[in-house]
């Protein structure tokens, strides 16, 4: 029984959590509550919070929450964790001000209603049964998505949060998509601004082989062509030429030009053989 808090106006900060409670917020609410904490419960559903206009930090982990309402008037309300729920949506959350949210360990499929969340900087996602990234586009103060242990299973939906100019932080571990042999690098070019992906610090190094093998720049096109048409030609059988001397006492004028085909071989000793020819033939 809470209703003694009733008679406290001034409490900015109250903890009932790990009680046996039913309900929450069922008294006269103090103008000044500011946080709230009513994780480890059995609250299986939400209340109008009209009344708490002050209220920034609301918890309700572990709970049987089926459903996210109530919330509509809370216009100051930056921190809200429901993890350990049975919530299937995220409706109920439009327009917040939120910018910590928590909504892991529930059945939650799409997320496309976190789009009105403009102020999110960190979301927690992980184990439901998400298996796309629509909604978490045009963030752009999102800097850390946890969508661990979903369904996600294509590389495409990382298209979604491309665009995010400050995401920093990404995990996707215990996803389908993982299981796709080019996964590392091409998730590491689609999010070239991340530095930590699936707990894992992104080096430059991974960066720079990402960016060369997706869309590898004209100098590395060209030194690849041409190590290519070195090891090529130089498995190749090599064949020596005749020689026709001007004289016995003459010096051995033989010249070699090496280089890939279509290099321009021929025409400079088609040259060498019209400025020199006392001493070259083209053979």
């Amino acid at each position: 029984d809470l209703s003694c808090i009733s008679h406290m106006p001034y409490l900015i900060e109250l903890d009932a959590s790990n009680n046996q409670l039913t309900s929450y917020f069922d008294f006269k609410a103090p103008k000044n509550l500011k946080e709230a904490d009513f994780s480890h419960n059995q609250i299986p559903k939400m209340r109008d919070l009209s009344a708490y206009h002050l209220l920034t930090k609301l918890l309700l982990d572990f709970n049987e929450i089926e459903e996210i309402r109530g919330l509509e008037e809370c216009h100051s309300l930056t921190q809200l964790s429901l993890s350990h729920n049975k919530l299937t949506a995220t409706k109920g959350l439009e327009n917040l001000p939120i910018r910590i949210l928590d909504l892991s360990f529930n059945q939650i499929e799409k997320v496309n209603e976190l789009k009105s969340l403009k102020a999110l900087q960190r979301v927690d996602l992980s184990n439901n049964k998400i298996n796309s990234l629509r909604g978490l586009e045009g963030h752009d103060l999102l800097e850390v998505i946890n969508l661990e242990d979903n369904q996600v299973a294509e590389l495409s939906e990382i298209k979604w949060i491309e665009d995010l100019p400050l995401l920093r932080v990404l995990n996707l571990l215990k996803n389908p998509l993982q299981e796709q042999g080019d996964y590392w690098l091409s998730a590491i070019f689609m999010l070239l601004r991340v530095t930590e992906l699936d707990l894992k610090k992104v080096s430059v190094e991974e960066k720079v082989a990402a960016v060369n093998k997706k869309a590898p720049p004209p100098e590395v096109v060209a030194a690849e062509d041409h190590r290519n048409h070195v090891l090529y030609y130089s498995g190749q059988p090599q064949r020596l030429l005749d020689s026709t001397l001007p004289g016995a006492e003459e010096s051995y004028p033989m010249l070699v030009l090496l280089g890939p085909v279509a290099g321009g071989k021929r025409e400079i000793s088609f040259k060498i053989c019209r400025q020199f020819k006392n001493f070259f033939r083209f053979g």
